[in-house]
């Protein structure tokens, strides 16, 4: 049997045996009953990926305890958003007598969502606790572009474990430990966020020690079954001298770590982001233009396909001599929640696009959208206003390059936080565009590319609304 402290249930459990083998002495016959250790994980695809939770039953077993490992998971949800659902909570307290509940939160909850990272996270703490189950926090890891963020991670799910007494698995850590040590073996894959088949593999190794107290190291390389994320059927199929360098991380990781030593009484924060350019004052000269919505005074309507030059009309309604075409198709969607919350900021200036949005859809085929828009002074300069927004969980980001005679880029997130707003606030402004020899400049909505800074492991990206200003 794996340790861990006497609870009544297992006082119980070893009451039942104790009578279980006093009916085989008087010659009874004995019921058939499991001890195994039973296991559900609440989590997302952090824990779906590869299947760790399988990957964990099978080392147990391996270590020569019977367990059944079960998940409760959902791609993209929070601790928050299984309270809300309550499915967690049912099969915690009636599905079976757990020995053990393992917790994880969505990976930016900690950074973005810390008030309710520590208010979810005792909730379902105390729940477990009162079924007599024992709880497990599952530390995640920080995005491969952003290790900065380990630390804020670490001290949230250490101080969150040392307040309540209760083990800790520092994945995290081990994570940023291989990282340093192993650069050249990715723990993450194209999206710089979700696990690779080493990354899962050394994440059960650390969450079998934290629930074992025993090395992983001599662990099975191979482990059968189906995996979703590879297609094939194994749930790891590592390198042998690779497991075992995953393995050594994992123990040395276990054994190092304290909670304690992490913990925070004042909870450590990101830097601030940069502040969002402040929009142009808004002229009557401004061209608007909204994609995919309504019509709306002021503004120019521009749908998803290519099709022919649309003349511009500025603001006050008079022709610009400007023109727009869509040259890479888009997908379109015109709704009056498109955005379900008042805009403000740089935002604001784009109500007459709120109805609208155009996205693009890979998973149709369809990765890329671009506008041009002609006839520009080629010896002004020019700036573009970009907002992007829908109401959708998730942030959504998107790669937004906007090319004249020169190109810029940058990324932009559509979706709101975690509570499904959209954006209401954020706008990139693309100063000092110079049209090409031709008058053009080309905007292009794509996905970020791996390597880029920021991700979107959907299938959307979004164009809501466009301003142009002569500089």
């Amino acid at each position: 049997m794996i340790k861990k402290t006497m609870s009544q249930k297992n006082i119980n459990k070893k009451l039942k045996l104790g009578a279980i083998a006093t009916c085989i002495a008087l010659g009874g016959t004995a019921l058939t009953m499991a001890d195994d250790e039973k296991i559900l994980f609440v989590g997302n695809s952090y824990t779906d990926y590869n299947v760790l939770s399988g990957q964990v039953e099978a080392m147990i077993e391996t270590g020569g305890d019977d367990a059944v490992t079960k998940r409760q998971t959902k791609g993209g949800f929070s601790w928050k958003k299984h309270w809300d659902a309550g499915e967690a909570q049912k099969r915690i307290e009636n599905e079976e007598e757990w020995d053990f509940i393992v917790l994880q939160n969505h990976s930016r909850s900690s950074l973005d969502k810390r008030d309710s990272f520590d208010e979810y996270g005792q909730k379902f703490i105390d729940l477990v606790k009162d079924t007599d189950a024992e709880p497990v926090l599952y530390m995640t890891w920080s995005r491969k572009h952003l290790p900065e963020e380990q630390a804020v991670i670490t001290e949230a799910y250490s101080s969150l474990g040392d307040r309540n007494d209760i083990k800790v698995a520092p994945v995290g850590l081990a994570f940023e430990s291989w990282m340093k040590e192993h650069p050249a073996v990715p723990l993450h894959v194209h999206d710089n966020s979700h696990p690779s088949p080493e990354g899962s593999y050394l994440a059960a190794c650390v969450i079998y020690a934290t629930l074992t107290g025993k090395s992983p190291v001599g662990m099975p390389n191979v482990i059968e079954g189906a995996n979703w994320v590879t297609g094939g059927q194994h749930l790891a199929f590592i390198d042998p001298a690779r497991a075992a360098q995953l393995q050594e991380t994992a123990w040395k990781t276990v054994q190092a770590y304290n909670p304690k030593s992490h913990a925070s009484d004042e909870p450590l924060r990101i830097a601030a982001a940069a502040p969002v350019a402040a929009a142009p004052q808004s002229s009557a000269n401004d061209i608007k233009i909204n994609f995919g919505g309504k019509a709306a005074p002021g503004w120019n309507k521009v749908g998803s396909q290519v099709g022919q030059p649309i003349p511009l009309v500025n603001s006050g309604g008079q022709p610009t001599g400007a023109t727009i075409q869509v040259t890479d198709a888009f997908e379109s969607y015109e709704n009056p929640n498109v955005v379900k919350a008042p805009l403000t900021g740089a935002a604001a200036a784009f109500e007459g696009a709120k109805a609208a949005t155009l996205f693009t859809n890979r998973a149709k085929g369809n990765p890329t959208g671009a506008i041009q828009v002609s006839k520009l002074d080629p010896s002004k300069t020019y700036t573009f206003q970009i907002w992007a927004s829908r109401a959708a969980s998730g942030k959504r980001w998107g790669k937004y390059i906007v090319t004249g005679a020169a190109p810029q880029t940058q990324f932009l997130a559509a979706g709101g936080d975690y509570d499904a707003t959209g954006n209401v606030a954020e706008v990139l402004t693309f100063a000092n565009i110079q049209p090409d020899a031709n008058g053009n400049v080309t905007l292009t909505v794509e996905f970020p590319a791996e390597g880029d800074p920021k991700i979107n492991i959907g299938d959307f990206t979004y164009l809501t609304g466009m301003i142009v200003s002569a500089s």
